[in-house]
């Protein structure tokens, strides 16, 4: 999916070519767009690729919901590595996810092969999921808003509105962490007086950590 498949001419600075593994039976499928179907809201999570117990509550949560609506997954590839809860950012630093999250992010990055047989099963069972080719890092988050908005704008043109969201943001987040990400924006104060030019002056919780240089795993 590119910017010129979608018959969009004038070039954009952020353009990757995202490659589709799943798209979603369940609402503008691909396959049948002869269908009738009109929605009038179509919500695409954005969910990390092992979060299953997450997906599980959210589809119990709204299975009543009217049939004018549908709720889709967004997924990426898991990591091939192991650095499990550690991220390494384009800007010279590292973010080391805290607490649950980042649990849950190295129990799987030793289980990477049945996580992934898993989510494509899952797939496969609920017809839910929208899987891009890239891979599942903080690096890598605006592609997911990307492919999110791409498959909407090419299968989904009768819905009246789409919405993404993230599965934490109906959770535990706070409004001002939209600015910069949970991660960066629940940073404790006193960790950023020797790091320049990541300052933030507003942080609701001290449990994430951040290095300039890398860390060591």
């Amino acid at each position: 999916m590119t910017s010129s498949s979608l018959g969009i001419e004038q070039a954009l600075i952020t353009n990757p070519n995202i490659k589709l593994i799943r798209t979603s039976r369940t609402a503008c499928a691909p396959h049948d767009q002869d269908s009738k179907d009109v929605y009038d809201l179509v919500v695409i999570y954005k969910s990390a690729p092992y979060h299953f117990e997450e997906r599980r509550r959210i589809l119990e949560a709204y299975r009543n919901l009217p049939g004018r609506i549908r709720v889709v997954f967004a997924l990426e590839q898991l990591r091939a590595d192991v650095a499990g809860n550690l991220f390494h950012m384009n800007g010279g630093f590292d973010i080391r996810l805290p607490e649950n999250v980042g649990a849950k992010a190295g129990e799987w990055a030793r289980r990477a092969t049945e996580a992934r047989e898993r989510v494509l099963a899952e797939a496969d069972e609920f017809g839910d999921m929208i899987i891009g080719d890239y891979v599942d890092t903080y690096v890598n988050l605006t592609f997911k808003l990307i492919m999110s908005h791409r498959w909407a704008s090419a299968f989904c043109q009768d819905v009246l509105m789409e919405l993404v969201v993230a599965e934490a943001y109906t959770r535990f987040l706070y409004v001002d962490d939209a600015f910069m990400g949970f991660a960066v924006a629940k940073l404790p104060h006193l960790r950023f007086h020797s790091l320049k030019g990541f300052y933030l002056d507003s942080t609701n919780n001290q449990s994430a950590l951040i290095a300039k240089s890398p860390l060591r795993f």
